[in-house]
């Protein structure tokens, strides 16, 4: 039962944070073969995140319970701030649902961690980024 929570949990990660960019992760079947390259810097950043998912399960299934009803639904909007060598150099939570400080903690901690694809500009890279959480 918990494997299939788990499943379910991190699939929905996945299909939210692969959602609010243009990188898709499906495919119709003609394509499902074919992986996309990504095109821009963003969704080079996108992928990323969504290779790191392991990674923001384990903070969240470590501090948060679920609710009474056995869920928790919730959302974090972040905001990275990313150096041309690809190092992550400010993590900022922008609005969040989980009101749990060690959570959010440990996201910051795993976010600041990441190493990201190295860009060209002289400035560093902003990217924000909403997390859908949902925990059954």
């Amino acid at each position: 039962m918990k494997k299939l929570r788990n499943k379910n949990y991190l699939l929905t990660i996945v299909l939210f944070l692969s959602g609010c960019g243009q990188f898709e992760v499906f495919k119709n079947s003609a394509q499902k073969h074919q992986t996309p390259l990504p095109s821009t810097y963003g969704e080079k950043v996108r992928l990323r995140l969504i290779e790191n998912v392991p990674n923001y399960q384990f903070c969240l299934e470590k501090y948060l319970r679920p609710t009474g009803e056995g869920a928790f639904n919730g959302s974090v909007t972040f905001s990275l701030l990313i150096n041309k060598h690809g190092a992550v150099r400010n993590v900022a939570i922008l609005s969040d649902k989980l009101k749990n400080l060690k959570a959010k903690g440990c996201l910051i901690k795993v976010l600041t961690m990441m190493e990201m694809p190295k860009h060209n500009k002289e400035k560093d890279f902003e990217v924000r980024q909403p997390m859908g959480i949902n925990m059954r």
